[in-house]
């Protein structure tokens, strides 16, 4: 009797070879699987920014109608003429379209940048209104209605020895600007070419999720696989990295964008 329930157990079981060779089957299998994974979710990441930007891109759109064609200012100084050293956005104007056309936090930050929520429309006292009028941050880098007058040390300058001009106006003329690029993910980073004196908020970087590189930094590492792009047209899209250009104020990189 006990050797016919031995035999049993025995059928019924598996060797350890077999066990072995489960496993490594199941190994295979997620080796296989993660890295599909990993890239769906980065899409997915890159899906929400461009419906997101959109959705501001519809806010702008709004106001610009209850303005006379105006876009809501992004410039952080007093006047539209005001010298500026960040690409902060104007805290009026984050406030306005937080309250008047719904563009929440939620909306307006991008979806790899998980940290420093609490920034977002947000008025900082701690800077002078003299230097900074009243400056915030949001998710996305809005550069609409900036300044980009040359010949300053702070003037927005192009690769190309030119200016940046940024749409003011919903109607702006493709040959009145520089890029039709108002919303961006947020990339400032600020890393001189010759220095790097700042550190950097780098997006979509690795796994899809947001890297910071410290002061110092000779270049941007690990860089982002791209960022998206909404413009005037209220059209979003994805652009890599490698197709993006740039413009420096004072030397140092403080925004990129399509064209």
């Amino acid at each position: 009797m006990n050797k016919r329930i031995n035999e049993k157990l025995n059928a019924d079981g598996f060797t350890l070879i077999e066990l072995l060779v489960v496993i490594s089957i199941i190994a295979m299998l997620l080796a296989i699987l993660l890295p599909s994974l990993g890239r769906a979710k980065n899409v997915a990441r890159r899906s929400v920014c461009l419906s997101n930007q959109r959705q501001c891109i519809i806010a702008c759109v709004m106001y610009a109608n209850e303005n006379f064609d105006w876009l809501p200012k992004g410039n952080v100084g007093p006047e539209d003429d005001s010298p500026e050293v960040w690409t902060n956005t104007n805290f009026s104007s984050c406030l306005h379209i937080y309250e008047e056309y719904g563009v929440t936090e939620e909306i307006a930050m991008c979806s790899s940048w998980v940290k420093d929520s609490d920034d977002f429309f947000r008025d900082p006292r701690e800077y002078s209104d003299s230097v900074y009028f009243s400056p915030t941050t949001i998710g996305f880098l809005y550069y609409g209605r900036r300044y980009d007058k040359p010949s300053e040390v702070y003037s927005p300058k192009t690769g190309d020895d030119g200016y940046y001009r940024s749409p003011a106006k919903l109607s702006a003329s493709k040959k009145s600007i520089t890029s039709p690029t108002l919303f961006t993910c947020y990339h400032w980073d600020s890393v001189s070419p010759a220095n790097g004196k700042w550190g950097a908020k780098l997006p979509h970087a690795r796994s899809g999720t947001a890297a910071v590189i410290g002061p110092n930094s000779q270049q941007l590492k690990p860089k982002p696989t791209g960022l998206a792009v909404g413009k005037l047209d209220a059209s979003a899209a994805w652009v890599k990295w490698n197709n993006l250009k740039h413009f420096e104020q004072n030397q140092e990189i403080r925004m990129y964008y399509a064209k």
